[in-house]
């Protein structure tokens, strides 16, 4: 799905967005996007409008959640060794 962004950084009145298959990054007015997005929002573009996909942002929290863990453990074992 080409259509899936995440919310980058919120400046003022615009939303750096980022594409989360292609990585291009594009600006978008706060006015055109749901009221309640924040830092890391997942929004999905359908029919001319964003909609926040709360269940993604979930799974890819858990993701990069557990990703950073594995890495505090290898560089644990690292020290140790």
């Amino acid at each position: 799905m080409d259509n899936l962004f995440v919310v980058d950084e919120i400046f003022e009145n615009i939303v750096k967005l980022e594409n989360l298959h292609t990585k291009e990054i594009k600006e978008e007015s706060i006015d055109n996007l749901p009221v309640n997005i924040h830092e890391g929002s997942i929004l999905i573009f359908k029919n001319n409008n964003y909609i926040i996909d709360d269940d993604t942002e979930l799974a890819r929290r858990k993701t990069l959640r557990d990703r950073l863990e594995k890495l505090k453990r290898k560089e644990n074992c690292n020290e140790e060794n």
